[in-house]
C-alpha cells in the first residue's frame, strides 16, 4: 500500500502552507518520495515546483480522467493517536506501465517489495486482499484501505 504520509506542507516557508494545503498535492508527493525515489518534502527544503515532473503529469491525468483518487474515509488509530485520511488512487493502465518505468526498490522510508528484480504487484482479487490482511504485514490503515477499495470497487472501477 503506497504511497500513504503524513498530511503536511512540504516547507517551512510561509507560501508553501496555501499551496500544499491540498489533499491531492499531499498524495503526489508522496507518490513522488516513496515510489520514484525523488527526496523527502519534509519541510525544510524549498517549496514544490508543482509545474515540474512528475505532478505535471499526474495533474494531467486526473484531469483527464486517466487517474481518479477516492476517499475511503477518515479514521483515529487506536494506539498512535494518529488521524488518518484513507484515500485510494486508480491508474489506468498505460499511465500505470508509463510511470511504473521510473519506480525505485528503495527510497528514504525502507524498501519496496520486488518479485524478480521488479517492483511486486498483486491483482485486484478478493483472495489477494484476504491474504494481505490477514498476513498482518500492513498498519491498520492500510488494510482498512484494502478492505474498503475492495467493498466499492464497483464505484472506483467504474
Amino acid at each position: 500500500m503506497i504511497p500513504s504520509g503524513a498530511f503536511q506542507p512540504s516547507s517551512q516557508y510561509r507560501d508553501s502552507e496555501k499551496a500544499d494545503f491540498d489533499l491531492w498535492r499531499n498524495i503526489m508527493r508522496e507518490f513522488s518520495e516513496e515510489l520514484l525515489g525523488n527526496p523527502e518534502h519534509s519541510g525544510y527544503e524549498r517549496p514544490v515546483d508543482y509545474m515540474n515532473e512528475p505532478f505535471l503529469t499526474l495533474d494531467g491525468a486526473r484531469e483527464d480522467g486517466r487517474l481518479t483518487v477516492s476517499l475511503l474515509g477518515v479514521g483515529l488509530d487506536a494506539l498512535t493517536l494518529w488521524d488518518e485520511i484513507l484515500t485510494v488512487a486508480v491508474f489506468e493502465a498505460p499511465l500505470f506501465d508509463h510511470l511504473r518505468r521510473g519506480f525505485v526498490r528503495v527510497n528514504d522510508e525502507g524498501t519496496i517489495a520486488v518479485r524478480d528484480k521488479t517492483i511486486e504487484t498483486r491483482p485486484f482479487t478478493w483472495p489477494e486482499i484476504r491474504g494481505l490482511i490477514e498476513g498482518r504485514r500492513l498498519a491498520p490503515a492500510g488494510a482498512s484501505c484494502l478492505h474498503l477499495a475492495w467493498q466499492h470497487r464497483d464505484a472506483l472501477l467504474g
